[in-house]
């Protein structure tokens, strides 16, 4: 979408999100999600707008010329999802969209079901009902939610093991240092202390 010439009333008040809708297209043709998404950053998060908001007030705003189609739209938005990290725990969320198997096609797909039954129980199941489909597609890398994040996780839990480790090699030589030293210490005094227990000096004066 881009600006183009309006028939829209000069100094007519405009609703708030048209205005940040109108800034987020002032410098790239941006559609969708990207519009979403930049009048969210404009307005730290104060102004967020739906999709059917978003195509209801783009629609009124080609209708009264303040916006024009600059090309055919190659798709529809049918729903906005939350941010996903895909790569891991710690990698930053980023941009992606999900498009419909019948419109592009791949030889692999990934299936999400949500149950309150066992995980082994469940994929049994999975595999059976993929299995009716079609006897010869190999269900493969099957694992529940549990076990792609703690998969995830390994490597800061790795991190702090070793990190763990190290601490605790830390205070094994810190408390082998100090049993040294007093060792040391009561060996140098070892005369002296024999000569102050002969002359009646009590165990507890002695340390």
């Amino acid at each position: 979408m881009t600006h183009g010439k309006t028939s829209f009333t000069p100094g007519t008040p405009l609703p708030d999100h048209w205005f940040h809708i109108l800034l987020a297209l002032a410098d790239d043709n941006r559609h969708g999600l990207g519009i979403i998404q930049e009048v969210t950053a404009q307005t730290d998060g104060h102004i967020q707008i739906w999709p059917g908001m978003l195509y209801l007030a783009l629609k009124r705003m080609t209708d009264d010329g303040l916006v024009a189609e600059t090309e055919p739209p190659v798709g529809f938005v049918v729903g906005v999802v939350a941010d996903v990290r895909e790569g891991g725990l710690a990698e930053q969320p980023k941009a992606a969209i999900y498009i419909s198997r019948a419109q592009w096609p791949h030889s692999d797909i990934h299936i999400i079901v949500r149950t309150s039954r066992a995980t082994s129980e469940m994929m049994k199941l999975v595999r059976a009902s993929v299995a009716d489909l079609d006897g010869a597609l190999p269900v493969i890398d099957v694992r529940s939610a549990d076990d792609i994040v703690a998969a995830g996780a390994r490597p800061q839990q790795l991190t702090g093991s070793v990190i763990g480790a190290f601490a605790v090699s830390g205070l094994v030589l810190a408390a082998i240092g100090l049993y040294g030293l007093i060792s040391y210490s009561v060996a140098q005094r070892r005369q002296e202390l024999g000569v102050r227990a002969a002359i009646g000096a009590r165990p507890r004066d002695l340390i």
